[in-house]
């Protein structure tokens, strides 16, 4: 993620998303150069680990409307993953790669983490100008 934010206040005022940026991401720029700096986050692969089930959504009954229409009703469930075949034949549940964002601080690293998670909102942050650390604002 880039991050861009008003150099004297910290008020973030723009995003670039993502978790790996090319030389295209790395040459915009939001806002007027002279009052603005960014703050490039970046994540690193670190480790991987099993599906064993997944939130999805399950047809669970159905309802009627004023019409007289019959319509499914769904609900997020979780549910058990099907085992794959790996290289030698054998099955095993399917694995992601983890990622975690590299920061200053663990707080941040938290913080950022709760972002891409949308646990909470960029909105309701600002970034210290002085160390460049990104905080919740008071």
């Amino acid at each position: 993620m880039i991050i861009f934010f008003n150099k004297e206040t910290g008020r973030i005022i723009g995003t670039i998303e993502g978790r790996v940026h090319g030389k295209d991401h790395l040459a915009m720029w939001i806002g007027d150069r002279e009052k603005t700096k960014r703050l490039v986050v970046q994540w690193e692969c670190v480790g991987s680990e099993l599906v064993r089930e997944v939130l999805r959504e399950v047809e669970t009954g159905h309802g009627t409307d004023d019409f007289g229409n019959v319509w499914p009703i769904f609900e997020k469930k979780l549910v058990p993953t099907k085992k794959i075949r790996n290289k030698d034949g054998k099955l095993e549940f399917p694995t992601v790669k983890v990622f975690e964002p590299r920061c200053k601080t663990k707080v941040m690293k938290k913080l950022m983490m709760d972002i891409d998670s949308r646990k909470i909102s960029l909105k309701d942050c600002v970034v210290d100008t002085a160390t460049g650390i990104v905080r919740r604002s008071r």
